[in-house]
């Protein structure tokens, strides 16, 4: 049974003297312990092997820590009356195979490069050259037909090597390698005529690489992607995102948003649902809380909690490609919480594919491009 608050008393003493038991633990509906509206342990909780979650997932399922107690979980059908599903609020829809199918959109028989829109990426570099790289080929494989590439004079012509398919444009660069302040306005002139701009990866955190990031925000851009260091400079100047802004997507890590709100990140990581709404109202913004699981929020309050991946995606570089396949899919005409949503399912679903005969800790963040293309046709013929 859950608890609202720790368990006391009996109840305490019983899961204490469960603690101690060698034999299998089914837990039904969740481990005696834990609440089930988040993913905190609140005190003494059953370590079950298997949770079989009556009639739907809870929070607690999903969220760590607390689902590192549930073992493995199977829902299990009630046949409750439907009467009884009318009045509940669901905390977060799980995606799904069948949901981001009907996401991804189609391929006009006569469509051509200037159909499937145009993506500029300010990123990179010297030192992470690699980030504007990945991120502008994640734009790539998520069906964008125009990318630029946006990067400091230095890593022009490595970047530029390396991203054949994309137009890569030099800007001012300082003395370290990163943008030079006066980089913000030419920033600004390549992205006019661009449908999504997306700003972060491998970017720096240096007054030059956060005016450039001040400078796209407050031009209200109708579509702008924020990742990594474009989020540090959010942290030190949160008062930009409660300005007027145009259509917003923010992809902080855990520790990134934590940053952001002034919370401690382990307080952040169990309450993922709330504090992915909260933000995404207060900010205006779609929020991508990355996981696992990795939670999509709107403004309007939608929260879509997103279960594919595996530690495959636990590399430096893995977040760059999200990011591009975010600003690709929306560059495509989807509204931003149904990109957000359909790169996160397919980034992780990549990582489970290339796992099937390559082991998670070898596969890199560039091999991801090659399973995309498998599961953007799964997606496809479903």
């Amino acid at each position: 049974v859950g608890v609202e608050g720790e368990a006391r008393g009996l109840p305490r003493a019983a899961i204490e003297r469960l603690q101690d038991f060698a034999g299998v633990v089914i837990a039904i509906d969740l481990p005696s312990g834990l609440c089930a509206d988040h993913g905190r342990i609140l005190g003494p909780a059953v370590r079950a092997h298997l949770t079989l979650a009556m009639g739907a997932l809870k929070p607690c399922h999903l969220l760590p820590p607390a689902a590192e107690l549930c073992g493995e979980v199977r829902v299990v059908e009630v046949a409750y009356p439907p009467r009884a599903w009318e009045e509940v609020n669901p905390e977060a829809h799980v995606l799904s195979q069948d949901f981001c199918a009907s996401l991804l959109p189609k391929r006009p028989r006569f469509g051509h490069k200037g159909t499937f829109g145009r993506v500029l990426v300010v990123a990179g570099s010297v030192g992470m050259a690699g980030a504007a790289v990945l991120c502008a080929e994640g734009a790539l494989r998520a069906g964008a037909g125009l990318v630029h590439v946006f990067v400091p004079e230095p890593i022009f012509p490595v970047v530029a090597g390396l991203v054949p398919e994309a137009l890569v444009h030099p800007g001012r660069a300082d003395a370290e390698g990163t943008f030079a302040p006066e980089a913000a306005e030419e920033a600004l002139r390549w992205a006019q005529g661009m449908d999504v701009v997306v700003a972060g990866p491998g970017l720096g955190r240096t007054p030059g690489a956060a005016e450039v990031v001040r400078a796209l925000l407050t031009e209200k851009l109708p579509k702008l992607v924020l990742d990594a260091d474009a989020l540090f400079a959010l942290a030190q100047d949160p008062k930009l995102l409660r300005k007027k802004h145009g259509e917003l997507v923010l992809t902080p890590h855990p520790g990134e948003f934590s940053r952001l709100v002034g919370v401690p990140t382990e307080e952040v990581v169990p309450e993922k649902i709330r504090w992915a709404r909260e933000k995404a109202k207060e900010w205006k913004s779609v929020v991508v809380l990355k996981g696992p699981p990795t939670a999509v929020a709107d403004p309007a309050g939608r929260v879509f909690l997103n279960t594919t991946g595996n530690t495959a995606l636990a590399h430096g570089g893995s977040g760059d490609v999200l990011a591009g396949l975010i600003a690709g899919l929306w560059a495509g005409g989807l509204a931003p919480w149904e990109a957000a949503a359909l790169a996160v399912f397919a980034h992780g679903r990549a990582a489970e594919v290339l796992t099937l005969d390559h082991s998670a800790r070898a596969v890199l963040p560039s091999d991801l491009f090659a399973a995309l293309s498998q599961v953007f046709l799964s997606l496809e013929r479903h």
